[in-house]
């Protein structure tokens, strides 16, 4: 039995920048051996039906961007998805999904992996701030 206490199980969440009772979100599956951040963009791989990271340079599916996650998720090497940063709970909880928003206002500050081309994947646009760039008052609209 471990001495250190050892917590991997995360409360955090995305919450939408402003209307949260506006936002939609989905169920997804991500892929397996992953370690995403809330806020991550996410692309749907095309051979698998399974979700990842969005990447405009790759060609699987991943290159068009479609939602954002919702929480901190780890998924261990048979697919289950974790809440928090690693694939294991001590309490034994996994599940075979996570959620992701598909429709909202967010603060860019607040996502990974977003670019101009991952904005107008998801049929977004910037309703405050200069550019994308500018991550202090940044806040886009998808879906």
């Amino acid at each position: 039995m471990p001495t250190t206490p050892v917590i991997t199980w995360s409360p955090a969440k995305l919450e939408p920048y402003i209307h949260p009772d506006k936002a939609e979100q989905v169920v997804v599956k991500l892929a397996p051996s992953l370690t995403l951040a809330k806020g991550t963009v996410l692309g749907r791989i095309t051979a698998s039906d399974l979700w990842a990271a969005y990447n405009d340079a790759l060609s699987t599916g991943v290159e068009v961007a479609r939602a954002i996650l919702g929480h901190d998720v780890a998924t261990d090497a048979g697919g289950l998805h974790y809440y928090g940063a690693q694939a294991s709970s001590e309490y034994g909880e996994a599940h075979l999904h996570a959620w992701a928003y598909i429709s909202g206002d967010f603060a860019v500050a607040d996502l990974v992996g977003l670019d101009a081309n991952g904005l107008a994947d998801m049929k977004g646009s910037l309703i405050y701030g200069d550019t994308l760039a500018d991550t202090t008052k940044a806040v886009i609209h998808i879906g």
